[in-house]
């Protein structure tokens, strides 16, 4: 392969990894700006190159400078710094690989491929990270490969040029040799190779991600928000569109794990936040629950526990979730949490409110993985003493000034009828949401706006989304004495059989309603079938492309310190109980995997320098020539070519008769050497310098 091929070859590997890098670049930023980078940037560069437009440090530093402003503009837009940094650094990295003004560009280039996708497997979380990662890696590894091979082809090269002044004859070595291993053709012999070196790696990779000891998690508690949140409803404060807003949007929003035993449920609550106060369209919580928190004491190890629960008779159960990115401070959980444990990224504080709702000190604007403690059937807090459980229900019995609750009352006592709300809280609660679900629509319009939306729903639109349905049922509750509030998260999800779990999007997003009656606070949704988050059942092939994304969660993102230590624990166990045949098992596997190893090294050391190539003897005349110049007194110099010494013969003239034959022979074997004609004849030549040489042998001196 020339040194033009390889270096063609060079820059397609360069641009590959440059377009798997910046995809790496923009799904760890998750920024749309990010993806247009290469989009423009590969036909602007194919553009200049037809024009014939060659890049100089003018133009280089034109757009290093409109980079900046890019990258200020969208750090600006997105409200996240990282972004806009992001957005300049391959603003660079196109120029450098793309339009490489000198050749210690594309060396540029190979490094910061390498920098960015080391940072950007550290922000993603998305498992298509598995595939273009390596495929990033392998890009830049073999671009420094192929240019490690140009520049010794180069010296091989001079080394060639140096050594042709003085040799007598046979074709130098090819300029740059191909391994005999790495290079050519696709032989057995080079598959068993790669294969080999790519199940050490491997192996070698997984050990070494088992055993390296993880980072503390504890920053994340000072980090505030992110531009980079996806969702808003669970900030503290809900309008009445918020939801509505999320339902059309099907990004997953996290993943579940749940127990085996007993069966989930078929469209599981996963409760987000709790809110009281109601006022111009938008829930919150009142002043008095947000600065009455307590921390959930933290464990280290082993976790935030809620040590004021009482613990039941039958152990909790457990639920591992994986949720997104998605810039929310709300634990989810389907009960009450008892103990929550993080896997990988922690955060230094926990607190848990009046209505049992855990959260974070800030919006974790990272992927999290939390393992919960839940009780089911614990009713939701507080649960003594009285005085406080009755301040709570006054906070949930509140209806703003702009409401007319008397005609709240009169609507709800025409459909309880009989029914007495303060003797039977359930019943009443029962029948609101029996009422609302069947004689009201479903729709995913925003809300009628105005200065009172809620009353414009019930009476005159009789339409809306969950919100709205959820909001009503809490105003006429709460018209006729019985406290109610609202609550947000998810309910339902995608059932995976196969892995036991549920994928919950955003679109399931829900709004419900908690009614406190005799048995504790009871959860109600008045909203109608179709607008209630739903479960489905995952067909094979999307059972098994889920498996592997939570695998990917669970393995990969959240493997931290605590599952180092339990599977070191196991491993630790396992050998001690181990028969002979499993250990021996064990040893013939690694070592096969070294063998495999030291077999790829072993023919990478004889093939990185291969023995040069014999040359051919030089032909009998010119040795003859040789010699017989030698002996007319014109030897051939060391640093001399043969031109060079034909010329000097000529000038000397060993034989007056040879009128340039000399000359005019060795030009004709440099042809012959170099492959544009024949070997000359020599037999004259060589006849007439032995009759000279024999004159001036038996001349006397």
């Amino acid at each position: 392969m020339n040194a033009d091929r390889l270096k063609r070859h060079e820059s397609l590997t360069v641009i590959v990894g440059y377009v798997s890098c910046s995809v790496l670049v923009a799904l760890a930023c998750e920024s749309l700006f990010l993806f247009a980078i290469p989009v423009l940037a590969l036909p602007l560069a194919l553009l200049a190159k037809r024009l014939g437009l060659e890049p100089n440090a003018i133009s280089e530093g034109i757009l290093t400078l409109v980079g900046i402003l890019i990258g200020i503009v969208v750090g600006l837009l997105e409200n996240n710094g990282t972004s806009g940094l992001a957005c300049f650094l391959l603003t660079t990295l196109s120029l450098k690989a793309l339009a490489p003004r000198i050749d210690r560009d594309r060396s540029s280039a190979v490094v910061m491929i390498v920098s960015l996708a080391a940072v950007s497997a550290s922000e993603g979380v998305s498992p298509v990270f598995a595939i273009l990662l390596p495929l990033t890696l392998c890009c830049a590894g073999w671009a420094l490969h192929v240019r490690t091979r140009r520049f010794l082809g180069a010296t091989d090269r001079l080394g060639d040029l140096a050594r042709a002044t003085w040799r007598l004859s046979g074709d130098p070595p090819p300029a740059a040799t191909p391994n005999r291993v790495w290079a050519g053709r696709p032989t057995p012999r080079r598959a068993f190779s790669w294969l080999g070196v790519l199940l050490a790696v491997g192996a070698l990779s997984i050990v070494v991600f088992m055993v390296t000891p993880r980072l503390p998690g504890r920053w994340l508690g000072q980090r505030g928000g992110s531009g980079r949140a996806r969702l808003t409803g669970f900030s503290g404060e809900v309008d009445l569109d918020t939801i509505g807003r999320l339902r059309q949007n099907q990004a997953v929003a996290f993943r579940v794990e749940v127990p085996r035993s007993p069966l989930p449920d078929a469209s599981p609550f996963w409760r987000g936040a709790a809110l009281d106060e109601y006022r111009a369209g938008r829930w919150q919580l009142s002043p008095w629950l947000r600065q009455n928190k307590r921390h959930l004491a933290d464990l280290g190890t082993g976790g935030f526990n809620d040590t004021l629960l009482i613990a039941e008779r039958t152990p909790p159960l457990r639920y591992i979730f994986h949720v997104e990115p998605i810039g929310t401070q709300a634990i989810f959980a389907p009960g009450v949490v008892q103990r929550v444990r993080f896997r990988g990224a922690r955060p230094q504080h926990l607190v848990k409110n009046m209505f049992g709702v855990v959260n974070t000190r800030q919006a974790y604007p990272v992927a999290m993985t939390y393992e919960l403690e839940v009780w089911r059937k614990k009713p939701w807090g507080p649960l003594r003493p009285s005085t406080l459980v009755n301040h709570v229900k006054r906070l949930c019995l509140q209806l703003p000034p702009e409401l007319d609750r008397a005609r709240l009352e009169a609507y709800a006592r025409k459909v309880l009828g009989p029914i007495d709300p303060s003797e039977h809280p359930a019943r009443a609660a029962a029948a609101l949401e029996q009422h609302l679900s069947t004689q009201f629509e479903y729709t995913l319009e925003g809300s009628p706006g105005g200065i009172r939306p809620l009353e414009t729903f019930l009476y005159e639109r009789k339409r809306g989304h969950c919100e709205l349905f959820a909001s009503a049922h809490i105003v006429l509750l709460r018209s006729v004495g019985v406290p109610a509030r609202l609550v947000t998260g998810f309910r339902g999800g995608e059932y995976n059989d196969l892995s036991q779990s549920y994928t919950v999007r955003q679109s399931m997003a829900h709004a419900w309603v908690e009614v406190s009656t005799s048995y504790g606070w009871t959860t109600y949704d008045p909203t109608p079938p179709e607008g209630r988050g739903h479960s489905a059942a995952l067909g094979q092939f999307g059972a098994a492309l889920d498996w592997l994304a939570l695998r990917w969660y669970a393995g990969v993102i959240a493997f931290d310190g605590r599952d180092q230590r339990s599977l070191l624990e196991q491993a630790a166990a396992w050998v001690d109980e181990a028969s002979a045949i499993a250990l021996l098992l064990l040893g013939l596997s690694g070592f096969g995997i070294l063998w495999l190893l030291g077999c790829a090294l072993w023919q990478w050391w004889k093939g990185r320098t291969p023995p040069a190539t014999p040359l051919a003897p030089p032909p009998r005349a010119l040795v003859e020539l040789l010699a017989l110049l030698a002996a007319h007194g014109v030897a051939r110099e060391r640093p001399e070519t043969l031109r060079e010494l034909a010329e000097r013969a000529e000038a000397v003239a060993p034989s007056p008769g040879l009128n340039g034959q000399v000359l005019t022979w060795v030009e004709g074997y440099n042809a012959h050497r170099f492959g544009e004609g024949p070997l000359p004849p020599s037999d004259a030549l060589l006849q007439a310098l032995r009759a000279s040489a024999q004159e001036r042998r038996s001349s006397p001196t």
